[in-house]
């Protein structure tokens, strides 16, 4: 593996908090990002994120703007703002990319 491809790896994992990660390389010669198995509780820390939270994440995850998420929802896009600093809150998470995943593990977001 090269030294950038290493670089991006760890980037990701810092970047979704964590601390110990590997790299496989697959049957098909890909190298893949591995990291540690979710602690034991997998609720979010707070409470259930609520109806018009669940749809910020959902746009969040479609790669929408705050601003195109407030045209949707015909609110402002500090509105969306406050909406993610409490949707990070309940998943214990510090941004969106964070948020989407943790989102998708709990089965609140499905493919």
């Amino acid at each position: 593996m090269t030294r950038s491809v290493r670089q991006i790896f760890a980037l990701a994992a810092v970047t979704f908090g964590e601390k110990s990660w590997t790299t496989t390389a697959g049957t098909d010669g890909a190298w893949r990002l591995t990291l540690p198995p979710m602690a034991a509780s997998a609720e979010p820390k707070v409470g259930p994120l609520s109806r018009r939270e669940i749809e910020v994440l959902t746009y969040i995850a479609q790669g929408k703007t705050h601003e195109e998420i407030g045209m949707i929802g015909d609110i402002s896009a500090e509105t969306v703002r406050t909406h993610m600093k409490s949707i990070f809150r309940k998943l214990d998470c510090t941004n969106a990319p964070a948020a989407v995943s943790r989102a998708y593990e709990l089965g609140i977001l499905r493919a």
